[in-house]
């Protein structure tokens, strides 16, 4: 069950950033989002809509950002290396179906298998992109 923070705790609801135990939401919703599924108080748990607070998200995001980069960048070069992956399964399986070996069909397997693998690195690379783009967002809030 969602819980949404008292009327009035905060003057601006779409300040668009808030904090909860050190880790940065790119709104007030998302926060409370994340105290509800993880059982924090959202009254208590979270800080937003106040300079100080605009400030400590600016410095852990400034902080934050160079490792997040090189995850993006470490998850990047594990997608190519899947696909490529993806790719050479795809070839032994068409290639053992042509010449209709005997039990070609744990090809499909592998390449499905593949398949998720790629998948999988692909979702986390685009959770983490999102991520770095709310915080570069939270560091221009105020900068004009």
């Amino acid at each position: 069950m969602h819980q949404h923070v008292k009327h009035g705790k905060f003057k601006n609801s779409n300040c668009g950033y808030a904090l909860v135990n050190g880790i940065i939401f790119g709104s007030i919703y998302d926060a409370e989002e994340y105290c509800s599924a993880h059982g924090y108080d959202v009254n208590t748990s979270i800080e937003a809509d106040n300079p100080e607070t605009l400030k400590r998200c600016q410095q852990i995001a400034k902080a934050a950002l160079p490792g997040l980069r090189f995850l993006k960048e470490q998850c990047s070069e594990l997608f190519y290396l899947f696909s490529d992956e993806v790719k050479t399964k795809a070839e032994a399986r068409d290639k053992a179906k042509v010449s209709r070996e005997l039990g070609w069909e744990v090809h499909q397997e592998w390449v499905l298998q593949a398949i998720g693998k790629t998948s999988g690195c692909h979702d986390c690379m685009t959770k983490i992109t999102d991520y770095i783009f709310m915080l570069e967002r939270i560091l221009r809030i105020g900068k004009h």
